[in-house]
């Protein structure tokens, strides 16, 4: 048996997706406002990094291509408010990993055909708010 501490595995994610968004919003009375917005993001860049310290390799991912898409509704009553959000993102196939030695500057990234890398995210909130 080995016990450890520390860091033993850390994990970085950079995911970029623009996204073109319409907003609709509707007053219903001087008190009850509805907003709803749908995004969608036709494209994904990603750069994910996955480091096993105690094995001193680091895994790196290169994705580009995917799409986003979102949802936002906004109910506000005098100035209360509840805000829920809905977003999905999934990465396509053009992805490669690649290996190299963690805590080496010149260590030199090695294509790992062993991995067919990429992620989907879906992420749900649910809000309430108070307007100034």
């Amino acid at each position: 048996q080995q016990i450890v501490s520390g860091n033993v595995i850390s994990y970085e994610q950079n995911i970029l997706s623009p996204y073109l968004s319409i907003q609709v919003d509707y007053l219903l009375n001087r008190k009850f406002q509805i907003s709803a917005e749908f995004k969608y993001g036709p494209y994904v860049f990603a750069n994910c990094i996955d480091s096993h310290h105690l094995r001193n390799v680091q895994f790196v991912d290169e994705i580009r291509g995917g799409f986003l898409l979102g949802f936002n509704l906004n109910v506000y009553y005098k100035k209360f408010g509840i805000i829920f959000s809905y977003e999905y993102i999934k990465s396509s196939s053009n992805a490669e990993t690649y290996k190299k030695n963690v805590g080496l500057n010149n260590s030199v990234k090695e294509k790992d055909l062993n991995v067919i890398p990429g992620f989907y995210s879906k992420i749900c909130s649910i809000m309430v708010t108070y307007r100034i």
